[in-house]
């Protein structure tokens, strides 16, 4: 599965080890704003009866799927299923954004010891 998008595990493991905190930042913040968009388009009016290929039954008690597809809450429970299926597009758009998070990261915490050590002097 991986290999069709240039990724294995090894590739994943090294780029944890090398940029830890800030690859784990970035891969949360991509997949929160994915995750966020998702669900705004679906609250967007999206028919998910016919998305996801079902049709009103007349008679009888919905199914499960139909309840959870369905019901309330039922918004964010597809946007985390469309995000989770997107993760083979995630996954590498978080490596290669995280070198630049990392380097942010690292401009803002220069940034904050340098003032620290500025205070001024009574």
């Amino acid at each position: 599965m991986w290999g069709s998008v240039g990724l294995n595990t090894q590739t994943l493991k090294n780029g944890l080890k090398k940029y830890g905190r800030s690859g784990i930042i970035t891969y949360l913040g991509l997949s929160s704003m994915v995750t966020t968009g998702f669900y705004i388009a679906i609250q967007r009016n999206v028919d998910v009866k016919k998305l996801v290929g079902l049709e009103d039954e007349p008679e009888g008690e919905p199914s499960m799927l139909q309840k959870l597809l369905l019901g309330p809450g039922s918004h964010l429970v597809l946007a985390i299923m469309c995000s989770k299926a997107c993760i083979p597009i995630k996954l590498p758009v978080a490596m290669a954004l995280t070198p630049y998070v990392q380097r942010l990261e690292q401009r803002f915490l220069q940034r904050a010891v340098q003032q620290a050590t500025k205070s001024p002097q009574h």
